[in-house]
């Protein structure tokens, strides 16, 4: 039991569900925006007591609301963790909605938006430069490839 991506109902020799599904997909999303696995340590033991007992520390450089819904997928607590991976697909895209601008200055009006759209990919609803996005790759298949 020493995976850093099993729940920890898992370690505790409980039926894993749907949430324990979630779990996975929150050490997943952890590691892809910070570089590293929350739970990983040296051995599988080490491992396994983190999964039950360390919480992640929040991602420098993530927003709030994304950052909590991935806080929640990783809770210890199944029932607190969303139902199943499309419920928190579905919370992670609105939190990357949510609009963090603080409002326009009073008395001065909103900038005219340009009628070109830029259709390019971007990835500036995550809060990360581009080059901090691809060491994050980088990392993660790099920690897979050693698996």
């Amino acid at each position: 039991w020493g995976s850093a991506y099993v729940a920890p109902e898992q370690v505790r020799s409980e039926v894993p569900d749907a949430r324990s599904d979630v779990f996975a997909l929150g050490v997943l999303g952890y590691e892809c925006l910070a570089g590293d696995s929350p739970f990983f340590r040296s051995d599988d033991d080490a491992t396994a007591a983190a999964v039950l007992a360390d919480d992640p520390e929040p991602i420098p450089g993530v927003a709030e609301a994304p950052m909590q819904v991935l806080l929640k997928m990783l809770d210890k607590d199944p029932e607190e963790r969303y139902e199943n991976a499309a419920a928190a697909v579905n919370a992670f895209n609105e939190a990357l909605k949510a609009d963090t601008a603080p409002p326009p200055k009073a008395g001065k009006a909103p900038k005219k938006k340009s009628r070109v759209v830029d259709h390019r990919p971007s990835l500036s609803h995550y809060n990360l430069e581009g080059s901090d996005a691809r060491t994050a790759i980088d990392r993660l298949r790099a920690r897979l490839s050693q698996s």
